[in-house]
């Protein structure tokens, strides 16, 4: 893994953060590490009542730093993408501020 990615991973978890706060909606990143040194990134912005996670992608990095599609959302394969989607997520449903 490179250093870059370690920046887009710590990225993702502040963006993750701050949806819940400016859009008043459930979202996480998750981290797993994985016996062979390869690590998942999981982003899922959460709906209520069961329904269909609003987005969620699991986007892999190998041990030589490749990042591949897990599941789920083909068209994310990497983690600028999901960065990308994540934080155009949040841009389009941030709540009215106060005037």
């Amino acid at each position: 893994m490179t250093e870059q990615q370690i920046e887009l991973l710590a990225e993702l978890q502040r963006l993750a953060m701050a949806c819940s706060t400016q859009t008043g909606t459930r979202a996480y990143h998750s981290v797993q590490g994985w016996p062979d040194c390869g690590v998942w990134s999981e982003v899922r912005i959460i709906r209520d009542a069961g329904d269909p996670p609003r987005l969620d992608t699991v986007v892999e990095i190998t041990a030589d730093g490749i990042e591949m599609c897990v599941m789920t959302t083909p068209t994310i394969e990497t983690l600028s993408e999901q960065r990308d989607a994540l934080a155009e997520w949040i841009a389009a449903n941030r709540k009215e501020e106060a005037t």
